[in-house]
């Protein structure tokens, strides 16, 4: 069967395209603001020596790692807010449920990142005076900082993609309006065609700066 492609109707409403490749870059980065912080936080609260602190933390990261985020951002939308009785739009629930999602992961990055570093660091820390914070933020986090770099650009380049779940709750986002299109053109296969276009330049641009990220680490002396 042959198929006749038409871009020409499709392309007159790029502005839509535009507005939801923004939209979408702007979510990626609520919820990685959101990621980065909680993650650090998991990660001290799963080291800690109370085991009944580290195995909520454990407990809390297991969850959001294994739960599937489309139903996660239904939640987020629709039930969440009546149990704590505050409305959230698509763009809060979505930011929440990525985020949460994210920083689950986060916590593991960062978790593997530190227990690389030889326990010797610690030792010689500790012998020296520093307690804890300082050992944390002096001696380990700039030598693990390096080793999670090439993991946690990839867990940003998953964040761009797993926006497109937020098209379940309107959230105008690049998939979003690309469903918006195809429904008033009539031309899925066009509109979808663009759609994995704009998600393959915005990705490309992403890995391009993660790249020369490592590359300048690389070469920065420890």
């Amino acid at each position: 069967m042959s198929y006749h492609w038409d871009f020409a109707v499709v392309l007159r409403s790029d502005g839509l395209f535009i507005q939801g490749a923004v939209a979408t870059l702007s979510l990626t980065e609520s919820a990685l603001a959101l990621a980065v912080p909680i993650g650090f936080v998991l990660v001290l609260l799963r080291m800690a020596p109370m085991r009944v602190v580290s195995w909520s933390a454990r407990l809390f990261i297991d969850f959001f790692r294994t739960s599937a985020l489309f139903v996660l951002i239904i939640w987020f939308f629709f039930a969440f807010p009546m149990l704590v009785h505050v409305r959230l739009d698509a763009f809060q629930a979505a930011t929440l449920a990525i985020g949460l999602q994210a920083g689950a992961y986060c916590a593991e990055i960062f978790r593997a990142g530190i227990e690389s570093i030889h326990t010797g660091q610690w030792q010689a820390a500790k012998a020296l005076g520093l307690h804890t914070g300082a050992t944390l933020r002096l001696v380990i986090l700039p030598q693990a900082g390096r080793r999670i770099l090439p993991v946690f650009l990839n867990l940003v380049v998953d964040t761009i993609k797993n926006t497109s779940f937020a098209a379940v709750i309107s959230y105008s986002e690049l998939t979003y309006e690309g469903m918006r299109v195809a429904s008033n053109t009539y031309r899925p296969l066009e509109v979808f065609t663009i759609v994995g276009g704009f998600y393959f330049v915005i990705i490309t641009a992403a890995a391009r700066v993660s790249a020369l990220a490592e590359k300048r680490l690389a070469l920065r002396p420890p």
